[in-house]
């Protein structure tokens, strides 16, 4: 597909020819005032609310890894334990 220059997408009299989407979708984001999703992470990485839920997280074991934090026990041997 190609697309043109239309409604002021483009401006000055050396871009002729088709855009590419890339150009369109950056119009696109300055006309709405929006960020990329690059740009949008990187401002959110930076929050203390983002910390907090990283902390949060980390505390009921998302980021463990259970297979390097030594055996992992059977459903039948956590019930054998469970029993003594």
């Amino acid at each position: 597909h190609r697309f043109y220059l239309l409604n002021g997408l483009a401006s000055g009299p050396n871009l002729k020819g088709p855009l590419s989407l890339a150009e369109i979708a950056a119009a696109g984001l300055v006309g709405l005032g929006a960020r990329s999703r690059l740009e949008a992470e990187q401002e959110m990485i930076k929050s203390d609310l983002f910390e907090q839920f990283v902390e949060a997280v980390r505390s009921k074991g998302f980021f463990s890894d259970p297979a390097n934090e030594g055996p992992s026990e059977t459903p039948m041997e956590a019930e054998l334990k469970q029993q003594r």
